[in-house]
């Protein structure tokens, strides 16, 4: 299998310059730019799969305990699930995920195996955001080649449209947090920065 087909889908030029940019690619904008790379990207081909396919049982239930879960459905239940619906600590239960994008899925009951009675306490319902796990503020198709058109100066991509503020030390960057209506449990709002 050639090099460019096995590991990502764009084509790499003939010659002395394999990463010359096509005449297409030249016109491409930032959030062009940013899509290629991400619909590319294994973790986030996983994620979209799983967030469409979200059971019934765990939907709206982001960051709920799943202590608190089972004993409302039962001990046993969830542990068929796979482990990345749930979280432990800030980490999603998983395997690591390798370049290409090679993956095995573990059922939950597996992963709880690996923790202790007390980190068991602590998995919780995984919250898929699309924007503070990957930057875009939707979640898009992977096959998609193109996301759809937006307005001058507006992006699909928070970073790319949010002003970046040195604060104090000039090895200290602060970046604007995009906006949104919602915080996550025990976090405090965004700071606001002003010039």
């Amino acid at each position: 299998m050639p090099l460019d087909s096995q590991y990502t889908t764009l084509k790499i030029s003939d010659g002395s310059y394999p990463f010359s940019l096509s005449e297409d690619e030249e016109k491409l904008s930032g959030d062009d730019w940013a899509w290629l790379f991400l619909r590319l990207n294994p973790l986030y081909r996983h994620d979209y799969d799983l967030q469409k396919n979200t059971p019934a049982a765990l939907s709206r239930r982001a960051r709920q305990d799943l202590s608190l879960l089972r004993r409302l459905h039962g001990k046993d239940a969830f542990l068929d699930y796979d482990s990345r619906y749930f979280f432990h600590d800030g980490a999603v239960l998983s395997e690591s995920c390798e370049w290409p994008g090679k993956y095995k899925p573990v059922s939950l009951g597996d992963y709880l195996k690996r923790l202790s009675e007390e980190e068991t306490l602590r998995v919780q319902v995984r919250d898929f955001d699309c924007g503070r796990d990957y930057g875009i503020s939707d979640w898009f198709d992977p096959k998609l080649e193109q996301l759809p058109e937006l307005g001058p100066r507006v992006s699909w991509f928070s970073p790319l449209n949010e002003p970046v503020w040195v604060s104090g030390d000039p090895l200290i960057v602060c970046v604007a947090q995009p906006i949104t209506n919602r915080l996550v449990k025990n976090q405090s709002p965004p700071p606001v920065f002003h010039p």
